[in-house]
């Protein structure tokens, strides 16, 4: 029995990598048949909800960590929000920072796999099989390390799009350059959509962000689907 299937999508990059991975997952749905609506969060005012983004200031390659922690955030925080959760996939995409990780991926191996997990995944609902998806993770969860946080260079022209658009208000609507790092969830969105290129993160940070994922991050990693 076909399905109405509702694809949310909290990416701040609309038709990037995140993106891409979404819509392979979504061709596989509409292949089997199924009816899907796709909506974008990011750019409506949640003020509550933090949902799982706050597991990107972990600040380092999800897979090493086999997404023990931002499964299992997601898995809880979809329950708790009345969502009876069926199964989890953990998607490559190329890093948003260091482009060197996982270039070019989401590619066609990528896509062709999600469609195939779509399949599962509906095969698994359509079966009437609600149990829970064995997960990896931790609970209590571990304490999240430092992320990298943006700051604004000299070139910043204070046009506020940073502050409009910065999903958690981390950075200060009367001086741009200012960015709370409590609050900053390293999402990069402000880099990305400066009009002036005046935001980046610090150079030796980044350094040793490259040099943390080498180890982990340099052999090439398959998807993972948990049901």
């Amino acid at each position: 029995m076909a399905k109405k299937v509702l694809a949310i999508s909290t990416s701040f990059r609309k038709g990037g990598n995140s993106d891409r991975l979404m819509d392979a997952w979504i061709q596989g749905a509409e292949e089997n048949g199924n009816t899907i609506e796709k909506i974008y969060l990011s750019n409506n005012k949640i003020e509550k909800c933090r949902g799982c983004l706050a597991c990107q200031k972990i600040g380092h390659c999800v897979i090493k960590d086999d997404m023990t922690e931002i499964l299992t955030k997601m898995q809880d925080a979809a329950a708790q929000q009345g969502f009876q959760v069926i199964a989890g996939v953990a998607a490559v995409a190329q890093h948003s920072m260091l482009p060197q990780y996982a270039t070019g991926r989401p590619d066609k191996g990528d896509e062709s796999t999600l469609e195939k997990f779509s399949t599962q995944i509906l095969e698994k609902l359509q079966a009437g099989d609600t149990t829970p998806p064995n997960m990896p993770g931790n609970r209590p969860y571990k304490k999240a390390g430092g992320g990298l946080v943006p700051a604004a260079s000299s070139a910043c022209k204070n046009c506020g799009l940073c502050v409009e658009k910065c999903p958690v208000g981390a950075i200060d609507p009367k001086n741009p350059r200012i960015t709370d790092k409590s609050k900053c969830i390293g999402c990069m969105r402000c880099v990305a959509i400066c009009p002036e290129h005046a935001r980046s993160v610090n150079k030796w940070m980044l350094a040793a962000a490259v040099l943390m994922l080498k180890k982990n991050c340099s052999e090439r990693k398959e998807n993972q689907l948990f049901l």
